[in-house]
């Protein structure tokens, strides 16, 4: 049997490809779309999941994107595989997502990135990286045990395996913002798991070496003193009554290690929402890769 003559036999349907840089939709190759998967994910998912049939000598799209023609639906392309016989190539296999419909859409994803150099890098400033065809999962639901109405939910945005997506990258998708907690690959894929939230990241000042020096009290005069615009997160931000009509502020600072351009030390200070608080005590984190400063006003 030509198992060749057999798979072309059923490769009738007309197969669009997307260029990113023109956005515009182009005749790509005949194939077919299987309505099975054959390409089990690590978790065995088979939401939105396709497999298309195609001639062996295609050349896969730079976008990994396709659509059948007079069609809305469109997909994203992962894993190849061929299949064969005594030897022979008959056809080409690709595992698609669904990218069209309630979950998927096309995503635009930002990154915040310094702009200077060491040791002032400066502040996160927003980036636009991309703007990309995906698929959306959900992955799970917390709930916050202190309320009942706080829900966490967690999601997969799945992109083709060329997108450039990190951890900390935010994603917009239908009017709603995703952090990226993680990225990894996954048949063909690049899977981000996502929360959803906003960026609570602040620009922060942090004042190198501002001890004053006080004849006869030990205290070393300042070296190399200057004010950094730094971006990280608050955490644990607390208010208590200091006595005598003034609160106590306390919070910790954290601030990724490649969004800071020098090496902090006990004497720095931290300011605020205008107010300089004083560094108690700070660590880095090696398995986050961040600097962690506990701060008192």
């Amino acid at each position: 049997m030509d198992l060749h003559a057999v798979a072309s036999y059923n490769h009738t349907t007309s197969i669009l490809a997307f260029d990113e840089d023109t956005e515009q939709w182009s005749e790509f190759s005949q194939g077919y779309m299987g309505a099975a998967d054959r390409f089990q994910t690590i978790y065995s998912r088979p939401l939105h999941l396709r497999t298309f049939s195609l001639p062996v000598d295609v050349v896969i799209p730079d976008s990994r994107t396709i659509k059948e023609e007079g069609s809305e639906e469109i997909y994203i392309l992962g894993q190849t595989r061929d299949d064969v016989k005594d030897g022979n190539r008959y056809q080409m296999l690709v595992a698609g997502r669904l990218c069209t419909g309630a979950a998927g859409g096309v995503a635009e994803i930002h990154r915040k990135v310094t702009q200077g150099t060491v040791p002032d890098l400066g502040p996160l400033v927003d980036t636009v990286v991309g703007n990309h065809y995906c698929d959306m999962e959900m992955f799970s639901a917390k709930s916050d045990p202190e309320t009942d109405n706080d829900t966490t939910l967690i999601h997969y945005v799945i992109l083709s395996q060329t997108v450039d997506l990190e951890e900390d990258d935010f994603v917009h998708l239908k009017g709603k913002t995703y952090r990226v907690q993680a990225v990894y690959p996954d048949s063909g894929f690049t899977f981000g798991r996502v929360e959803q939230t906003e960026d609570e990241r602040v620009d922060v000042t942090y004042k190198v070496n501002t001890v004053s020096h006080t004849p006869g009290s030990g205290n070393k005069p300042s070296k190399g003193g200057g004010n950094y615009v730094i971006t990280g997160y608050i955490r644990d931000y607390t208010v208590t009554d200091g006595g005598n009509g003034k609160n106590k502020i306390e919070f910790c600072f954290h601030v990724k290690s490649k969004h800071i351009g020098f090496t902090p030390d006990e004497h720095g200070k931290i300011n605020y929402q205008g107010r300089d608080a004083d560094i108690y005590e700070y660590s880095f984190d090696s398995k986050e890769k961040e600097w962690r400063f506990k701060c008192r006003v």
